[in-house]
Formats: structure tokens, sequence, C-alpha cells
């Protein structure tokens, strides 16, 4: 009687020794992860939305964060300047971050995505019916790991 559960977790490569900063592959190591682009962030989750607020503001972006979907298309709509990437949640209550990202497309061309989750990359394509282009920030993430990957999402 009871449950079993069995969890699959990825094969880590080799840690480093104790004491000692990771490796970061040298790609890694030539991207900056600072800017002064305006990234409009809509997250559902008040903890995750305050994190990648700070870490952003931090990195010197401007963020026009949205609780949800509709502040979301309102921030779009209303915004007087460029808003040059929008960074959503996959998975939200009323509107999916995909709808979200192709409404708001159609309002403001040429708009950067970048989307994240908390769901595995292969489940969340499989799920959304995402090509395997399409790039995402997986949550729980770092403050380095969420600039680190708007910065790409921006050059791109």
């Amino acid at each position: 009687r009871g449950t079993t559960f069995h969890i699959c977790l990825p094969e880590a490569p080799d840690a480093p020794a104790a004491g000692t900063e990771p490796s970061r592959p040298e790609s890694d190591a030539t991207v900056d992860p600072r800017g002064s682009e305006t990234i409009l962030l809509a997250e559902d989750e008040a903890p995750v939305r305050a994190l990648a607020t700070q870490a952003l503001r931090a990195a010197g972006f401007t963020v026009l964060a949205a609780t949800d979907s509709d502040e979301a298309l309102r921030l779009a709509r209303q915004h007087p300047g460029e808003i040059h990437l929008l960074l959503t949640d996959l998975i939200m209550p009323a509107m999916s971050g995909t709808a979200l990202a192709q409404r708001i497309a159609a309002l403001r061309p040429g708009l950067k995505i970048l989307f994240m989750s908390g769901y595995a990359p292969g489940s969340v394509r499989q799920m959304q019916d995402l090509p395997d282009t399409i790039d995402f920030v997986n949550k729980p993430f770092t403050r380095n790991d969420l600039t680190e990957k708007v910065r790409r999402a921006l050059a791109a």
C-alpha cells in the first residue's frame, strides 16, 4: 500500500571542485546581460513577476509588468514608446502565452518574444505545439539566467 514516485533527472556534468565557480561555455562569457530596452512582462504569479521585474530593472531594462493577459494587452496598446521584448508565461489563466504573443505582435510588429515556463522544455513544446526554434526560460530561474536569456532574445 502506498504510492511510488519515479523521478527522472538528466545526468549532470561533472561537478566543479568545492569552492570553485562552475565553468561557463566561452560563448556565454561574451554575452553582456545589461541593456536599456523596454520589456513587457506578463506573469500571473506575483513572486515570479517580482523577481523577474527586479532582476531586469537591476540590469538596466525598463519593465512594464502585467499581472495577466488583459493588463499586458492594455500596456501594449497604451505604452507610448517602443516595446522591444514580450516576456510571457506560457500557461496563464485567461489566455495562453502563445495567444497573447500573437495578439501583441499584431499590435507591435518586430516585437521579440521570449516565453517562460515551469514545465520541462519537451513537455511544453508538445503541450503548446511549439516549434523547436522558439526559446524560453525555465522556471525557476536565477537572475543571471533570466538576463542572459533576455539579452540573447533581443540580439536574435
